[in-house]
Order: C-alpha cells, then structure tokens, then sequence
C-alpha cells in the first residue's frame, strides 16, 4: 500500500491534450471554410487593400489586448467596422483571409498560440457566413441599396 502513494498517478489524455485537440479541430474547421471559399472564389480583390486590411485588423486586436491589460478596463474592438470595410474593398475569400489571418498574425504577436487557433477558426467562420450573405443576397455592385442593407446586416454577424 505504501508504494502505490509514493507512485505519481498518470495523467489523463484529456487533461494534458484537451485544449490541444480542441485547438486543432477548431484549426480544421478555419481552415476548411477559408478552402471552401477560395473554392468558390480564388480573387481577393486589390492586394493593397488586402493587405491594408489584415495589418488593422492585427492591430485591432493586439492594442485591444494590449488597452485591457494596462489599464483592466473592457475595450471595444474594431471587428465590425472592418469587416465592413473589407465586404466593400474586397472579394469574398480576400475577406475571410484578411480577416483570419489578421487575427492568427495577432495571435503569434501576442504569443497565444492556443487561443489564436480558436480565434482564427471563429474569424474564418463568421467572416464566410458574411462574405456569403453579401456575395449571395447584396449582389456584386456596392452602390446598390440591396448591397448596403446586406453589409450593414452581415456585419452584425
């Protein structure tokens, strides 16, 4: 009996490798709708814009991180207002990279690793639903009224 005390007690699987493989799953799930969109659609739209767009939304999260830590008040980020801004820039699958890749960029930046998993799959998944909408319902031409109301409602994903 003395010896099954002094014996270290084996961790589970799902104590040490939950998050992990929570993490990955998550990971696969970005990944496979930012396949399924650039499927549909390979064009992002102008790379300035594309790339304009990713650095503000890397932005967007590390100074919102970085507010929240310094000052321990909530802070709003620019999620929405940038979504709307890459819907009218941008082609669908530029949307959802610059999106979700702007969160993973934010993610290593404030080296999260885990936490930018989840994040990117969420951004990839809410960003397609979007693009989706906007693309589907709101039609290509952006100065259309239908495009507008479509915007302003997928951006409330």
């Amino acid at each position: 009996m003395g010896d099954s005390a002094s014996t270290p007690r084996p961790r589970s699987f799902l104590r040490t490798s939950g998050p992990n493989a929570v993490a990955v799953a998550t990971a696969l799930v970005g990944v496979l709708t930012i396949g399924l969109v650039v499927g549909l659609d390979p064009d992002i739209g102008p790379s300035t814009h594309f790339f304009a767009l990713l650095v503000l939304q890397s932005a967007n999260y590390v100074v919102a991180e970085w507010l929240a830590r310094r000052f321990r008040v909530p802070v709003w980020q620019l999620d929405a207002a940038l979504l709307t801004a890459a819907l009218v820039l941008l082609e669908p699958a530029g949307v959802v990279i610059s999106q979700a890749a702007g969160v993973v960029v934010a993610g290593l930046v404030l080296r999260r690793p885990v936490r930018s998993i989840v994040n990117f799959a969420q951004a990839s998944t809410a960003t397609a639903v979007a693009a989706g909408l906007t693309h589907v319902i709101g039609g290509g031409d952006v100065a259309t009224d239908r495009f507008a109301v479509t915007v302003l409602l997928a951006s409330a994903v």
